[in-house]
Formats: structure tokens, C-alpha cells, sequence
């Protein structure tokens, strides 16, 4: 770390007219240290996240020899301005930090405000998203926005097993448990339990029906369920989903599963997805990364 070799430069440097400062931090030195956590972190070429997090300067052992001093005022608020500006100012401080905080409740206010009054609006909807980096993000945004949708909430639940063929015969069936089988979480595929509650949005998934107009990726409403069938509703027509069986990869994982995946709010931000949404938000919590980048490029 370049902290770090300059601590020992300084110590040697010291450590020529006293002896004892070699012992010093930085050679007894006051050194000034300028920063935001939450801005771009070092780029280790193919480190793994701890790699990435072990390399910044916290996490080193002069850490412990370093006082911390917060900047609590924002100089932009200190420039002459009109009222309305000064407003818009906090309030793009305050978005500002609740990002770097990774505050879920903020991204959502943002993408959808007055979410619980247009909830029944299929319009309201189309034009609006969050984008998050991995699908564990997507899931605790959907979790959040679940809750603030009223109503009693309905689990979907899928049915994993594995059929042995001739081509896989030195793969064991016994190697694949349900419980294994029930936590594959994976892109294109339903998750094992699938939590709906009227009013909620979710996506199409392993289904085509040209028809009616519905194809993989289709955004959807869910209105309600009758025994083991879901009706959603699109911008031109209902769609009503039922149990069907879906063989997965080579190990011939055998689903049945309902063709639907919760979206609520979150979609997973892959640069190839091809779509453009004018109101979108950017969830990146689990991913410090790129959480950090997309930060430091909107200030």
C-alpha cells in the first residue's frame, strides 16, 4: 500500500536526527489524509471483494493510529442562492447520501413515487425500474417493496427433482437434493418460492404466446389466483398462468413451476438487456464495487 511505504519512508527519514522516531507513525509526522469511502475503491486486477476492501486504507494496521474528522457542512449550501435552488440543492445532497448509504427506501421513493396510489395503473408501471447488478439485490428490493403493498401475502412453491439418463451416467441423482435443487437462483428461472400479493408487478419467464402478445421478459400485474392458477394483467390483454414442467441444463433438472418471476420494482442491470426506461433507479447495496463508482460519477 502506498500509505504504507510512505510511513516507512518518513520513519527512515526521521530516524536519522532521532532515533526514537522510527518507532513513529510516519516519523511522528502529521500527515493529512483527504477522502470519501464511499467514492471509487482501488482496482485490484482480478481480486476477489476482499481483496478489493482489505486494500484500502482502513484496513490497515495504521488505522488505529488515525483520527477521524467528518465534514458535517455542505460549501455548496453556503453560496448566495435562491430559495428554490437552495431546496434543490439539500435535497440533491440528501439523495446523494442515502445512495453512498445504500438506503433501498430511497431508490424506491425516487423510481416510484406515490407508489400505493398507482398501484392499479398498468401505465404507471411501464416506464419505471430499478437497476441492481446481481439478483441478490434484486431480491431485497423486491422483499422491501413487498411490504408496503397491502393485502395477505401467497407463496408459490416449486417442485425440484432430477431424472437419471444415459448420457449423465457417472453423475448420482443422490448428488442433488431437493434442498440443494430448491436454492439454485439463477437468471431466465423462477425462483423455488414465489411471494405475490394483488397489485404486484412480475415478469414472464419460459413463455411464448405470440397471440397475446407475451413473450419472455413481459411485465405483468398480478390480480389474483384461483387454486393453482395466477391471472396477470398487461397493457393489451389478461394472461392467466398455470403449472408447467421445465427441464433445466444437462443434468436434466425437471421443475414445475409457475412461469412467472416477482419483479415488483427491481430488474437485474445487464448491459445487453436492450431497453430503455425513462424513470429508472440504481440499487447497488450488495455490490460495494460498483455501488461505489456509480457514487462517485453522480457527483
Amino acid at each position: 500500500m502506498c500509505f504504507e511505504a510512505l510511513d516507512q519512508t518518513l520513519r527512515n527519514l526521521m530516524s536519522v536526527t532521532n532515533q526514537h522516531k522510527t518507532h513513529q507513525p510516519f516519523g511522528d509526522k502529521v500527515v493529512i489524509l483527504g477522502g470519501d469511502f464511499r467514492q471509487i475503491l482501488s482496482v485490484i486486477p482480478k481480486g476477489s471483494r476482499h481483496d478489493i476492501l482489505t486494500s484500502a486504507i482502513n484496513s490497515s494496521h495504521m488505522w488505529s493510529f488515525c483520527e477521524v474528522l467528518k465534514l458535517h457542512m455542505n460549501i455548496r449550501l453556503l453560496t448566495p442562492s435562491s430559495d428554490q435552488d437552495e431546496g434543490e440543492m439539500k435535497r440533491f445532497n440528501n439523495w446523494i447520501l442515502d445512495f453512498g448509504n445504500g438506503n433501498i427506501s430511497s431508490a424506491v421513493d425516487f423510481a416510484y413515487p406515490n407508489l400505493l396510489k398507482n398501484m392499479s395503473d398498468y401505465r404507471y408501471f411501464q416506464s419505471r425500474t430499478i437497476l441492481a447488478p446481481t439478483l441478490e439485490s434484486v431480491e431485497k428490493v423486491n422483499d422491501f417493496v413487498l411490504t408496503i403493498f397491502p393485502g395477505m401475502e401467497k407463496e408459490y412453491l416449486s417442485s425440484d427433482t432430477t431424472c437419471q439418463v444415459v448420457e449423465n451416467e457417472n453423475i448420482q441423482q443422490k448428488w442433488f437434493t431437493p434442498e440443494f435443487l430448491n436454492d439454485i437462483k439463477c437468471s431466465g428461472l423462477p425462483n423455488h418460492k414465489l411471494t405475490l400479493k394483488p397489485g404486484v408487478a412480475v415478469m414472464l419467464l419460459r413463455n411464448i404466446d405470440q397471440t397475446s402478445r407475451l413473450c419472455n421478459g413481459t411485465r405483468l400485474i398480478f390480480r389474483f389466483e384461483i387454486k393453482c392458477v395466477t391471472r396477470s394483467t398487461t397493457t393489451y390483454t389478461n394472461y392467466f398462468s398455470n403449472e408447467i414442467k421445465a427441464l433445466v441444463s444437462k443434468y436434466n433438472h425437471m421443475v414445475i413451476l409457475f412461469t412467472s418471476r416477482l419483479l415488483h420494482t427491481a430488474m437485474h442491470n445487464r448491459p445487453d438487456a436492450g431497453r430503455s426506461c425513462p424513470g429508472a433507479g440504481v440499487s447497488q447495496r450488495s455490490c460495494p464495487r460498483h455501488s461505489l463508482q456509480t457514487y462517485y460519477a453522480i457527483r
